[in-house]
């Protein structure tokens, strides 16, 4: 299980890493497309923009010629010229008409972003733009403001110079020394409505545009919007050709959505991508566990649990290369039940198996966690201990195993009982290879079964070393007591 869960989980977290990097590059694919889209929008309708502000100056042109002819203008005479100045330009939220420093009018009234009466020399936002404005009579965007309403406007500001002491035309001709700073006309300009009218557009729930100065700060991008939509990343800016007092650029935010307001692309993208991850580390989870049951089946005895005669040798030969290098030796104790056949012939295979998987689970209990228990035959079994024993250690591990595979066996209503005759052999005495090993040990066997005075055939002499394995009689067992202490000497 744990291999099982291991790969689930590498997989459950490449997968997961996938996920988002493929999300990255999309969202970086979305960006360049974005930008191409928009920079090629702005090209088409720079022209368009920069004619649409030319026009707006060209209204505050009209109100610096109207108040050369009246620049006594009272609020009433202010507002009715201001009403038929604006028609057919919705773009347009207010005017504010500053005589000197000071607000004189404003058109609607009450309109955003100045009060009527405050001194602009003392805001900060207008120092640098009455400045400029007293300087030159050029007129020029400044920097675009939030309003309390939400929206977002752009500053047309109209410096207002009259004539002094001559003719209009003397005016327009912009003599040296002819003219006079009088005042300062700020249009408000909806940059939403600006936007839409030269046909720059994009995805509302997804982007917004602004108009920034080029040298504006990243912002803290945390402005509301409708819909509980914020400014999240700057996927585009293109700078734009406008009259102003410093660089202008157009751009291009994501808006990042509040918690639930995910868009239907990203989530679905996410949720199918976390889905496939998912799939992934629940089919390699099954897989590998698969992999490993199959290769613990062919490793194992299906019956017993017990390791089989192939993973018994290669345990063996593992053992043998590690325990070279260290220089010591180690056991293999041979197992081989007396009187299991009239047990199988008398009460069936099922009362057999019954009897094998007892013998199997008490040899489990007796050997460490280090040893091995294998069953390499029908009623034969082998333990392989990883390290060599002392000759008196070696005889009191051999009674335990006889006294546990001796005590009864509950079986149905009754309880059967077995004996064991038990073979050793030790590396490398006894053998360099596991065959070898193994062979030793069975002939030891065998004669320990000769020794209780019951006929069987023996098997022919080993032929590749001619050695026996170590015989345990009876004789050699009868000072040994059960019960010894259990304590197992570590590798």
């Amino acid at each position: 299980m744990v291999p099982a869960s291991l790969a689930a989980t590498l997989c459950l977290i490449c997968g997961l890493w996938v996920t988002s990097y493929v999300g990255s590059l999309v969202d970086s694919s979305d960006s360049a497309r974005a930008r191409n889209t928009l920079q090629r929008q702005v090209l088409e309708a720079e022209a368009r923009l920069q004619g649409r502000v030319r026009e707006i100056m060209s209204l505050g042109q009209g109100l610096e010629a109207y108040l050369a002819v009246d620049p006594e203008i009272d609020r009433a005479r202010f507002e009715t010229f201001t009403e038929r100045l604006l028609q057919g330009h919705d773009e347009i939220l207010s005017l504010h008409l500053s005589r000197g420093a000071r607000v004189a009018f404003s058109y609607p009234r009450g309109a955003e972003p100045f009060v009527l009466g405050e001194n602009l020399d003392a805001n900060p936002d207008m120092y640098v733009t009455l400045e400029a404005a007293r300087e030159s009579s050029r007129s020029f965007l400044s920097d675009a403001r939030e309003l309390r309403s939400g929206d977002r406007g752009i500053m047309v500001e109209v410096p207002i110079h009259l004539p002094l002491g001559q003719s209009v035309a003397a005016r327009r001709d912009r003599v040296e020394g002819t003219s006079v700073f009088w005042g300062l006309a700020s249009f408000l300009v909806d940059e939403s409505q600006l936007f839409q009218t030269l046909q720059l557009s994009v995805e509302p729930d997804t982007h917004v545009l602004r108009v920034e100065r080029a040298d504006t700060p990243p912002r803290p991008l945390e402005e509301d919007f409708p819909g509980d939509m914020k400014l999240a990343t700057e996927v585009a800016r293109i700078s734009v050709s406008l009259p102003t007092l410093a660089p202008w650029d157009i751009v291009m935010y994501r808006l990042r959505p509040d918690a639930g307001q995910i868009p239907v692309g990203a989530m679905m993208a996410h949720f199918f991508g976390i889905a496939a991850t998912l799939l992934i580390s629940v089919l390699s989870f099954f897989l590998v566990h698969e992999v490993f049951q199959v290769r613990g089946l062919a490793l194992h005895d299906t019956l017993t649990g017990l390791a089989n005669r192939r993973l018994l040798e290669e345990r063996i030969n593992q053992l043998s290369r590690m325990v070279e290098r260290e220089g010591r030796g180690y056991d293999l104790f041979y197992l081989d039940l007396d009187g299991f056949k009239p047990i199988n012939d008398t009460y069936g295979h099922e009362i057999g198996d019954l009897v094998l998987r007892e013998v199997a689970r008490r040899l489990s209990v007796e050997i460490r966690n280090s040893d091995t228990a294998a069953r390499i035959g029908g009623d034969e079994f082998v333990i392989l201990t990883c390290n060599r024993m002392e000759d008196e250690a070696r005889l009191m591990f051999v009674e335990r195993l006889r006294s546990a595979i001796r005590a009864p066996i509950a079986a149905g209503a009754g309880s059967l009982s077995v004996d064991v005759s038990i073979g050793m052999s030790r590396y490398p005495e006894d053998g360099l290879t596991a065959q070898e090993i193994l062979r030793s040990a069975d002939q030891a066997m065998y004669l320990r079964k000769g020794e209780k005075s019951r006929p069987r055939p023996k098997p022919t002499s080993p032929t590749s070393r001619g050695r026996g394995g170590s015989t345990l009689s009876a004789t050699a067992l009868q000072p040994v007591k059960v019960g010894v202490p259990s304590e197992k000497p570590s590798c």
